[in-house]
């Protein structure tokens, strides 16, 4: 029995690329029917399209039907799949926001081959993620640059403020007081970064809702304004009076 797996991350279904993926089970679907036409039904493959939502709800059919997506529910995972006992061949894709995976198998190696080229050729298409907010290399820089710029903040606009130049002067104070704000602006980026940005961008998206119910396309709009009107201005500001 040969057999393939993969997991994924990194990537956007949007209603264009889960049709994709539908047709292209559609595809081998018929193609394994056709090489059991003359077999009796309950020897025919078994097709299974799942579609769990996060309001509780699913849609579920034995068939590959479009219609089954709805877009005006988030979706929590889809899991599509395709088995022959007679044959031993089986295909599975399962998607959730934490990951995507595929497992195909078969006595038959050159049809475990053949469908994997048709599924990582389609996953190669599908928009990538914003590595920025998603990757994990690039969060922890992120992390490291906001925590450095808020520690500069507090230890030289709050930390000298409160605590008294003698207590600076001292080597054990200013260690203290240095590592204080490290540690508070470490705390601060990591829970906002967490809290509100990276949590929009999840490993697995499903971009599937109309527009007006895209909560997480709304907050990252919002964001996006705030960002542009006074955050970014505030930091040039500041950077300005700084240095010049």
């Amino acid at each position: 029995m040969e057999s393939e797996y993969r997991r994924f991350t990194g990537k956007v279904f949007r209603v264009e690329e889960i049709h994709e993926l539908i047709e292209l089970f559609q595809g081998i679907l018929r193609e394994m029917r056709e090489e059991s036409t003359e077999l009796e039904d309950y020897k025919q493959p078994r097709s299974e399209f799942r579609i769990y939502y996060k309001n509780g709800s699913a849609s579920k059919s034995d068939e590959f039907d479009k219609e089954l997506l709805d877009d005006t529910k988030e979706i929590e995972n889809i899991k599509l799949s395709l088995t022959s006992l007679i044959s031993d061949e089986r295909v599975e894709v399962s998607l959730r926001e934490y990951y995507g995976e595929y497992s195909i198998a078969s006595s038959d190696k050159d049809w475990v081959f053949v469908k994997r080229r048709y599924l990582d050729d389609y996953i190669n298409v599908v928009p990538n993620q914003y590595k920025l907010f998603s990757n994990f290399k690039w969060q922890v820089t992120l992390n490291v640059v906001i925590t450095l710029f808020l520690q500069f903040l507090i230890y030289n606009f709050i930390m000298k403020k409160i605590l008294s130049e003698v207590i600076l002067a001292d080597l054990f104070g200013h260690t203290m007081a240095y590592l204080s704000s490290f540690g508070i602006a470490l705390v601060t980026a990591v829970f906002f970064l967490e809290k509100f940005i990276y949590r929009l961008y999840p490993d697995i998206e499903f971009d599937t809702v109309r527009s007006h119910l895209n909560q997480k396309k709304k907050t990252r709009n919002f964001i996006f304004v705030l960002s542009t009107v006074i955050v970014i201005p505030l930091i040039i500001s500041f950077i300005s009076s700084m240095f010049f």
